[in-house]
C-alpha cells in the first residue's frame, strides 16, 4: 500500500528499520544507560562543587574574623591623623602601606594601632622631622596618580640633608620604595623568562639581566643575589663604562665575557675580566683583583 511504501522510504532515509532488531534495541538501551550514568556523574560533580564553594565561603568568613581580631576594624581607606614632630597632617592608610614589606607599611597596617604612640588628641605620633617625612609622604601620594605621560620622579634632596633623608628611608624600609631599581632583560628572549617580581625572575634559557633605576640616578652600591635550587649557570658582574654594553644574541656570552665588564662565574668557580678568565678557585680565601681602573673587587 502507499502507506507501507511511505514508511519504507522514510526508514531508508534515516537508515533504520521501522521494526528495529534486538541488537539495535540493546544499543539504544546502552546509550540510555550511558546517558543516565553521565547525568548522575554531572550531578555528583555539581554537588561536590557546591560543597567546595560553601567551604571556601566559610574559610573566607573565618579569615575575616581572624583578621578583625588581629587588625581590628581597619580598612585601606581609613583616614589617619598624624602628628609628625609637632606638625599635624592627615593621610589615607593605603598611602602609608603602599610599599609592601616595608616597616612603614607594617607599622600602619592596622595590626599595631593600639601600640603606636599617640598624642593627647589620640593622633598617631611620629618622632621624625616633618620637613623630611613630608617629602616621603608626598611621593607616596603622587605615586597613586602616576600615568605614562607624567612618570614619577624620585625626590631630589639638598646635599646638606640628603644623608638624614636616606637614613630615615632606611629606617622605615622605604629606600627601594622611593628609589626603585628593577631587573630588566638586557639580552635574551622574553618568551623564555617568567617575571615573578620587580627583582625576581625565572629564566628558562641563557638570559642577561641588568638593574635599571626608575625615576632617579642614585647609584647601586651593593646588592644581594639569591639563587634557586635548580640554577644551571650564573655569572654576576658589573660594567665599567657609561656606554651601552652589547652582547651577541643567541649565544652563551654574558657579563664578564665582553669588553668593559668583569664578573664572577659561579658555575666554573672562576672570575672574568673583559673576556679573560682567571684561575679556577674551588676553595680557599677570596682573592682580591683589580680592573683596568685599579678598583679592587
Amino acid at each position: 500500500s502507499s502507506s507501507r511504501l511511505r514508511d519504507e522510504i522514510v526508514a531508508s532515509s534515516f537508515n533504520f528499520s521501522p521494526n528495529p532488531s534486538l541488537s539495535e534495541q540493546n544499543k539504544a538501551s546502552s546509550f540510555e544507560d550511558a546517558l543516565s550514568a553521565l547525568t548522575d556523574a554531572l550531578s555528583l560533580r555539581e554537588k561536590d562543587l557546591d560543597e567546595r564553594e560553601q567551604e571556601l565561603k566559610k574559610s573566607k568568613e573565618h579569615f575575616e574574623i581572624d583578621r578583625s581580631a588581629g587588625y581590628g576594624d581597619t580598612s585601606p581607606s581609613d583616614v589617619l591623623n598624624l602628628n609628625v614632630g609637632g606638625n599635624r597632617t592627615t593621610v589615607l592608610r593605603r598611602t602609608l602601606t603602599s610599599v609592601p614589606e616595608s616597616m612603614l607599611a607594617s607599622r600602619f597596617s592596622g595590626r599595631w594601632d593600639d601600640s603606636i604612640e599617640k598624642d593627647k588628641n589620640d593622633d598617631f605620633f611620629i618622632d621624625q622631622e616633618f620637613s623630611l617625612f613630608e617629602i616621603m609622604l608626598n611621593y607616596l601620594r603622587n605615586k597613586a596618580n602616576v600615568i605614562d605621560k607624567y612618570p614619577l620622579q624620585s625626590p631630589t634632596i639638598t646635599r646638606e640633608r640628603v644623608e638624614d633623608f636616606y637614613r630615615m628611608l632606611d629606617y622605615y624600609g622605604m629606600t627601594n620604595g622611593l628609589y626603585p631599581t628593577n631587573l630588566a632583560i638586557h639580552t635574551g628572549s622574553e618568551d623564555s623568562v617568567e617575571i615573578i617580581g620587580s627583582k625576581e625572575v625565572n629564566a628558562k634559557e641563557w638570559t642577561t639581566f641588568h638593574l635599571v633605576s626608575a625615576g632617579h640616578e642614585r647609584r647601586v652600591k651593593s646588592y644581594e643575589v639569591r639563587l634557586g635550587a635548580d640554577v644551571k649557570r650564573i655569572q654576576i658582574g658589573w660594567k665599567i663604562t657609561k656606554d651601552e654594553v652589547k652582547f651577541v644574541e643567541g649565544n652563551t656570552v654574558g657579563v664578564g665575557d665582553v669588553s668593559h665588564t668583569f664578573a664572577l662565574d659561579l658555575t666554573l668557580s672562576t672570575y672574568l675580566v673583559e673576556g679573560v678568565r682567571g684561575s679556577n678557585r674551588s676553595s680557599g680565601a677570596p682573592k682580591r683583583n683589580y680592573n683596568s681602573f685599579r678598583r679592587s673587587w
